[in-house]
């Protein structure tokens, strides 16, 4: 008879969490905000280095990342009219912000957001609208689809305190979210618009509402410069477009093969898609400046987690 040898299957044992000093929670979120500051760092220097590299003429654009500086122009009729000033545009971002100085925060919302965390804006409605537009840099024009890029443009704000009177251009805007029943900001902000100063001081008191409010807009204006980082994908042009290459400068998209054999283009690639209002030395300063920031702060957050988890801190 043959014996037979078992091999052993090492056992499963659970992680300690008491192994871990301190608060385990708090620890292990203090290690992953340092992961995400270092992993923010590197994808701002990755679009640091990608941006130094000159820019592509864009007469000789080819399939794949480009990166092309001129002046936008709008296609055709394809124009927006930004939503606080009536500026005409290709792109426009608006925000409304409020800010909380009190520790009960937003009475309205009723979140443990807005009662746990105090002085600070707080983003109300964020709402990006845009239209393909061209850019055209004096050797020939592309096409720009602006669908999901990281918006680097000059900030327009105007900022109102409690008892402010809401100027006729935000006005029109705030009255018609109010109106649509599903956005409760817009409420308080037309009761703060009505209060006086003595109701300001009460509100300050109660430690209750917003004692102010910014309208932001982030616009891409019609015949402004700008430079854009993205990847440039065929298209077929028509015959009236003259000077138009044979492509569009957009987000790329990575095309993955579903379980039955089908092409899915849904899913974005992680390739930078950058469009500025600015100079290409700007946008690599701004760049380099956020990586150096993002990555500092990653570095010094898991060196001193690194010191606590293994002792060498007093605390």
């Amino acid at each position: 008879m043959r014996a037979t040898v078992g091999v052993a299957t090492p056992e499963w044992v659970p992680f300690d969490l008491s192994a871990i000093p301190g608060d385990p929670v708090f620890t292990v979120l203090i290690g992953l905000v340092g992961v995400i500051a270092l992993g923010a760092g590197v994808r701002s220097l990755v679009r640091y280095r990608r941006v130094r590299a000159p820019a592509t003429p864009i007469i000789s654009i080819d399939a794949g990342p480009v990166e092309v500086s001129g002046i936008a122009s709008p296609r055709g009729d394809e124009t927006l009219r930004s939503t606080f000033t009536d500026t005409p545009c290709l792109v426009c971002r608006t925000r409304i912000e409020a800010y909380y100085p009190s520790l009960l925060g937003d009475a309205d919302s009723f979140g443990v957001d807005e009662f746990v965390f105090s002085d600070e804006w707080r983003t109300k409605h964020d709402e990006t609208a845009s239209v393909p537009f061209y850019v055209d840099d004096g050797t020939a024009s592309v096409l720009v689809d602006p669908e999901g890029a990281d918006l680097r443009f000059e900030t327009h704000e105007t900022t109102l305190a409690v008892g402010d009177s809401i100027p006729d251009s935000v006005r029109e805007f705030v009255e018609s979210a109010y109106a649509s029943g599903d956005a409760p900001w817009a409420r308080r902000l037309l009761q703060d618009g009505e209060r006086s100063r003595l109701d300001e001081l009460a509100t300050d008191l109660e430690l209750a509402g917003p004692i102010e409010w910014r309208f932001v807009e982030e616009r891409l204006d019609v015949e402004s410069p700008v430079h854009v980082l993205g990847v440039a994908s065929p298209r077929r042009t028509a015959a009236n477009e003259v000077g138009v290459v044979h492509a569009v400068v957009g987000k790329a998209v990575r095309r993955v093969a579903d379980g039955g054999g089908r092409i899915d283009s849904s899913r974005r690639s992680k390739r930078p898609f950058v469009i500025s209002d600015r100079s290409e030395q700007d946008v690599e300063e701004d760049l380099l400046v956020s990586a150096q920031l993002e990555l500092g702060a990653g570095i010094v957050v898991l060196g001193l987690w690194s010191l606590y988890v293994l002792g060498y801190l007093p605390f």
